[in-house]
């Protein structure tokens, strides 16, 4: 099934039992004290936010509004809208924090985990040097995607997306069988932060803070030519 963000329905609204589509119901981080919102930049469809469980500061998660299981269940026009809001992120944590990696869990369906905790598609934008194309094709058989509105084709399928530029995405398919958090958790360790790799153990509530503090006032916005509803 293929959902539009902005078609709301039964199947691709929200789900109750979801932590993200509470957090982006309710406005507020429940974790941060006091609660408040993470969100960095916001267009129709999607919102980009400081992610629970930072090891570095500046790393962001963008996630659709839409309660999907992966970036490929969403149609070519909201794709296109992210590829948009991946390319204008990435700008700017890059200007102020250095070198970015990408990579996406994309779930089969929600009871189809693939190496990620949440089922609600997100993608993860860290700044820190390291190679996780190379990592993922080591491990498993991958392609070329031209653009992320080429993800459509891999809708209904686990997959794992990568990426270490911004001309370059790089897909592994049915990676079903990839431990939780695998690719966090060489990020990490690429970033000489090994034990802080798994996001239940370590919040990064400080990492967080300093994340939202850099992009969440109009002028850094503006500056950064974040996008924002």
């Amino acid at each position: 099934m293929t959902c539009s963000s902005s078609a709301v329905n039964a199947d691709c609204a929200s789900d109750p039992s979801c932590d993200f589509c509470n957090e982006f119901a309710n406005g507020t981080c429940r974790f941060l004290q006091p609660p408040r919102s993470r969100v960095v930049a916001e267009t129709t469809n999607f919102i980009a936010m400081a992610a629970l469980g930072s090891f570095v500061d500046g790393y962001l998660l963008l996630c659709s509004k839409a309660h999907v299981p992966s970036m490929a269940s969403l149609s070519s026009e909201d794709l296109a809208e992210l590829d948009s809001l991946l390319h204008d992120t990435r700008t700017a944590v890059e200007v102020v924090y250095g070198p970015t990696v990408v990579f996406e869990h994309g779930m089969a369906s929600s009871r189809v985990v693939v190496g990620g905790c949440i089922v609600h598609a997100h993608i993860h934008l860290i700044p820190v040097a390291a190679d996780v194309v190379g990592f993922l094709s080591r491990q498993f058989e991958t392609e070329r995607l031209s653009s992320l509105s080429a993800l459509s084709t891999f809708a209904g399928s686990g997959y794992i997306l990568v990426s270490n530029t911004v001309d370059e995405l790089v897909i592994a398919r049915n990676s079903t069988h990839s431990p939780s958090q695998f690719l966090r958790k060489y990020v990490a360790e690429q970033a000489g932060k090994g034990d802080l790799w798994d996001w239940a153990a370590y919040l990064g509530i400080a990492e967080m803070e300093r994340t939202i503090r850099t992009f969440e006032d109009p002028q850094s916005r503006r500056s950064y030519q974040l996008p924002f509803r």
